[in-house]
This record gives C-alpha cells, structure tokens and sequence, in this order.
C-alpha cells in the first residue's frame, strides 16, 4: 500500500473548510492511500461531484522546467488563431495597502517601484495590448506561476481554490507547464464574465469539475489507457529496476509503435470542460504556455490569443506516453522541460510585479537518494525544477542591478523590479515520488488539495501584506546559495 505521509505540525496548519470526499470512481487498480484528515470535512464536495460531468478516457500530466529573461519574441504564426482587436484598458490602480514592510523574510522593492507603480517595459508581442482586466482597487494585482507534475498538480488546485475563496487577489497574468497548463486554462476559463454568476465561484467549480474528470477518466479509460494506468497505479513507488520500468513504459506507450494511437486521456476532460475560442477572445487575465519544440530545442510560450486544445495538449505531451503535437510546422513535447513555469513573459507583458510561484516539485530533500528508484525521483526533481531555478538568478542578477544603482535612469525605467513570492511543496509532497504522479484516484487527488489548501491558507496570513510591497522569499538565501550544514545530507 502506498500511504501519504502524516501532516507535521506545519502541515497540519490551517483550516480546511474545503472537505474531502469519498471517491467518486473506484479506485485505480492496486492502489490505495490513506491521509490524515478530518471526518467533518467531507460533505461539500459531493454536490458538485453530481452536478460534474464525467469525461472519457484516462488521464495523464506531468513535470516542467524554464528560461531566461529574454522574450521568445514571438508573436503569431501560420494556422495558430488570428487576434482579435482589443480596446485599450486604463492602466490598473494601486493597491491601497501598504503592508508591513518588516515582515518575515522578504526583500523590499526600492522607493518608487512597489504595487502597480512600478515602471513597464514595452511588450514584447505588440499585436497584443499588454494589459489586462483593470484590477478592483480592493484586490491586489499579482502573476500566478503553476509549476506542472502530473497527478501533483492537484496541490495546486488546492492552493487556487483558497486563493479563490479568500477574494483578496487579482489574476492579471497566468503562466503554466504541463499541469500547470490545465489549471492556468480551466481557471482562466472560469473566471471568464458570466451574466449573474460569480466568477470565482465558478473557477472553483471549474476546477473542482476538471480534477473529477481526471479521477473518472483515470479509472474508465479504454483498455489501452485503463491498462497502462493500472499498470503504473499498481507499481511500489520505490521500484528499484527502474530500467524494467523504462523497457515496459515503452512496450506498453511508445507512441510511434502505435501510429493509430494518440490516445491522450486528458483531452477528452479538458475539451468537455473549456470552450476555447471564448478563452482566445478573453481580454480578462494573459495566459502564457510553454511548450517544448522538439526541432528547434527551444522553449515556445503561447499566448492568450494563440491557445488551442492543442496547444494545451503539447504543453503536457510526454514523450514516452504520447505523440508529439503538430502546430502550424513543428512538433511539441511537454513544457515542462524548457519552462516551469516560464517567469519571463510578466516581466514584459503584465502590470503588476508580483508573482507568486505554486510549487509541485520539492526543492529541498534532506536524505541521499540510495535506491534506484529513489535516484530518478530525485533526478525528476531537480530536472524539473532547473530552468525555474536558472530564471530566479537572473531575478536576483536584475535585483541588484537595480539595488546597486549600477543602472543609469533611462534603463532602470524600462526594468520591472519583481516581487516574488512562492507557495512551496517541499513539506506536503516529500514523501510522494515521482510515480505517484500518475496516480488518479479521487481520494489522492482530494488529500492533495487539502493540502495545498492549507499551504495557501498559511501563506495568504503570514504575507498577503507583502504583495505590492516587498518580496516574501529572498532568493539568494532561499534558492541560490543554501549551503548544507552537517547534518543536512545524511550517509
């Protein structure tokens, strides 16, 4: 049996007011979890569990990576969906909280550059306007970046879902890998306007819909996928022959033995749940998706007006499970590799300075991986978390640049400053390795959210009053220059 680890005292923070239901579908096939959490908590869910509609086959998502702070340049091309014209919003107010600038762990923006005050650099992609909906002078603006990694990304629906109930912050832009693709979608989907209905009540929704209709798909897939899933479902998560378990992922999901095959169980859920020519049409948040082009080696992000059921298929597109997804002349693999999420695009294309990252891959572990199994989990890990790693020393680079006054006034005006926050999973998901990422039972999915809940609950108390003031992780300290001490790496 595989068992999610206890809550620590930290973890067990916070208040779950969203309950956790019993699975709505049977539960994958030689799996089953237990968690610690509460009997009282169980009842909300199941409504909505009705009023969701049930997808087809299986389900599947996974890891990522990012870049630099040059822009791709990009803009449109060939067969992607042409833009439409947009009025011109006006520039978005300040927040109108100072906060608590000696607040736990952050590093103040110099005078001048805090909340939306801070200067712009032009867009990079000038077909498109660079604002977005004018934020609400009682919610603070902010950037949300969605790491990917698969069945993890479930934590992340949590950490949404208490942003979303808790109504003090404003989406302006949104990038994402992977899973951090299908959530940046399905939120921004839901928050589209909608006559009479509250549109964070419906992104709860949205998201609560879109993760059942992953548990249904994973466990009523057809026999191919249903198969394949019961196959990884049913694997110790510590398999110490990972070469056996790389000869059967091929066997059993190698795309190109199965030219017939392009069997990508999440599209069927992300299609029944996303009317995407609306979403392109949307002027309310910016959406940015990385997609890895297999030719060129390079990290493409599309935007809002580019995206397609295939593009958010490609920012997920594992090689060894799926087909590469052709768009315009090129072929794409999982986002996640090249960006995760990719950072670059709100230094240029969005108001607002801050972003908050929602982490799925732990940054920190504190054991020396002995077994194989435990080897390539902590290889997925760290290859997943590279380029996002990459992207916070260049933040820390401009930081200083800025702090040192190095920057004559004509260039330090078309720098952003960026405050950065992050909403970590080291805690929550250490004991969960790198094949549990495939695992799509409901009540996994469920325990997961609850804890991304709860993680979002602590971060929204400990530094809502940081957001347009200051950064609340320092990323030399936090990130880039943590030196083990003695007892960091056990023998």
């Amino acid at each position: 049996m595989s068992r999610l680890p206890p809550e620590s005292a930290d973890d067990a923070a916070g208040d779950l007011t969203s309950p956790t239901p019993a699975p709505a579908t049977a539960p994958s096939a030689g799996t089953s979890y237990t968690a610690d959490t509460s009997d009282a908590s169980r009842a909300a869910d199941d409504a909505r569990a009705e009023r969701a509609p049930s997808h087809g086959a299986g389900a599947d998502l996974e890891p990522s990576d990012v870049p630099l702070l040059p822009p791709d340049g990009r803009t449109r091309s060939g067969k992607t969906p042409a833009p439409r014209a947009r009025k011109r919003p006006a520039p978005a107010d300040g927040d109108g909280d100072g906060g608590n600038p000696q607040a736990r762990g952050g590093t103040d923006a110099p005078a001048g550059t805090g909340g939306n005050a801070r200067a712009r650099s032009p867009s990079t992609n000038p077909a498109k306007p660079s604002r977005g909906r004018r934020v609400s002078p009682r919610r603070k603006g902010i950037d949300l970046g969605l790491q990917g990694g698969g069945a993890h990304g479930a934590y992340a629906w949590g950490v949404l879902d208490k942003l979303l109930e808790d109504g003090r912050l404003e989406f302006e832009g949104i990038s994402g890998a992977s899973a951090g693709t299908m959530n940046a979608v399905v939120l921004a989907h839901g928050l589209l306007d909608r006559p009479g209905v509250d549109p964070r009540e419906k992104a709860r929704e949205a998201l609560h819909s879109f993760w059942l209709g992953v548990s249904q798909a994973g466990s009523s897939a057809t026999a191919w996928a249903q198969t394949v899933f019961s196959w990884l479902n049913g694997r110790p998560t510590e398999y110490p022959v990972w070469h056996d378990w790389m000869q059967s992922m091929q066997q059993w999901m190698m795309p190109f033995s199965q030219p017939t095959t392009e069997i990508n169980p999440l599209r069927t859920v992300l299609e029944a749940q996303v009317d995407f020519e609306r979403l392109r049409e949307s002027t309310a948040t910016h959406l940015f998706v990385s997609a890895t082009n297999i030719r060129t080696g390079n990290i493409r992000i599309f935007r809002t007006h580019e995206i397609t059921l295939d593009v958010a298929m490609a920012s997920a597109c594992l090689p060894w499970l799926f087909k590469p997804v052709k768009i315009d002349e090129d072929y794409y693999w999982d986002g996640g590799y090249l960006g995760n999420p990719a950072l670059y695009p709100f230094y240029y294309e969005t108001v607002t300075s801050d972003i908050l990252i929602v982490h799925i891959n732990p940054i920190e572990r504190k054991e020396k991986p002995v077994l194989p199994g435990q080897i390539m989990n902590r290889v997925n890990e760290i290859t997943f978390n590279a380029s996002l790693q990459r992207e916070f020393r260049a933040i820390s680079f401009v930081h200083k640049l800025i702090d040192e006054g190095w920057l004559k006034p004509e260039f330090r005006k078309r720098l952003k400053y960026p405050l950065i926050h992050s909403i970590r999973a080291d805690k929550a998901l250490y004991d969960l390795s790198s094949s549990t990422k495939f695992v799509t039972d409901w009540h996994f999915l469920t325990t997961l959210r609850d804890r991304g809940r709860e993680a979002a609950s602590r971060w929204l108390d400990a530094h809502y009053a940081d957001v347009g003031v200051r950064s609340s992780v320092d990323l030399r300290r936090d990130y880039l220059q943590r030196l083990p001490d003695a007892t960091a790496i056990k023998a």
